[in-house]
């Protein structure tokens, strides 16, 4: 089962949450932007950090939906526009003189890993899942959730000895 987009403040994963070991989903953020919610178009809004945040939760949050919905191309598509957003962030320096906003970002940036290995799962585009689990790994080494998905998708690759 996946998470909403409305758990608590900072995005903290709810343990309650989970049905089976992969199937919870993460997501950061607080849920708190106005133009997340709005149907004017959020690139159209703001300095280009807040397009880029808005942006970056509109696509989290349509990932999930198409998630939820069981239309894992979708959910997979908004969730790289997602960890795109982040990943321009980060790359372009907006946050380096504010390290708790930067840190947030990357740990956002994390879970869209995760929601990304997830989906390739679902998909069955393994050697994706590998990738974009061990992206997660980078951040988090002990992550259960990439751990986990990356030995199913070794094991759907029969490729057992790296599982």
């Amino acid at each position: 089962e996946a998470e909403g987009g409305g758990e608590g403040e900072g995005g903290e994963q709810r343990e309650d949450e989970d049905e089976e070991a992969d199937g919870s989903e993460e997501q950061g953020g607080d849920g708190g932007s106005p133009a997340a919610g709005s149907p004017t178009s959020p690139e159209l809004r703001g300095s280009p950090l807040e397009q880029r945040i808005a942006s970056f939760e509109k696509d989290r949050d349509d990932g999930m939906k198409a998630y939820q919905a069981g239309d894992f191309e979708k959910a997979v598509e908004h969730w790289s526009m997602a960890r795109g957003s982040l990943k321009y962030v980060i790359d372009k320096e907006f946050l380096k003189d504010e390290p708790e906003k930067l840190a947030q970002v990357k740990l956002d940036q994390y879970k869209m890993h995760i929601n990304l290995a997830q989906g390739f799962l679902r998909t069955g585009e393994f050697r994706q899942t590998i990738e974009y689990a061990g992206r997660a790994l980078t951040y988090d080494p002990n992550s259960e959730k990439a751990l986990y998905r990356t030995c199913v998708a070794w094991k759907e690759l029969s490729r057992f000895a790296e599982a």
